[in-house]
């Protein structure tokens, strides 16, 4: 997960231009980031477009691990997203 971290704040510290601990950030749960996504727009392709990020950001170092598609499980099933396979799918190609 180290060079995912990495290539976070690469795309952090290029696109925002801001330097934030990662590390010192507190750890959302799903049900959590849920609730505050749909209280900004309840639309889910927004819900969809986030947990694909977080699919691409699991595979940044091959193939997932067991406990990030139980993390992605989850949070699929907060974000109330049916789609989830479309998501997986992408892993099935590494």
């Amino acid at each position: 997960m180290n060079s995912a971290l990495a290539g976070i704040r690469e795309i952090r510290d290029h696109l925002l231009k801001v330097d934030v601990d990662l590390n010192a950030l507190p750890s959302l749960q799903p049900d959590a980031i849920a609730a505050a996504v749909m209280r900004c727009d309840p639309d889910p392709e927004w819900r969809e477009r986030i947990l694909r990020g977080m699919t691409l950001v699991a595979m940044f170092d091959g193939s997932p691990s067991p406990e990030a598609l139980a993390l992605l499980e989850q949070t699929a099933t907060d974000f109330q997203v049916v789609s989830l396979h479309l998501c997986f799918d992408m892993t099935a190609a590494i």
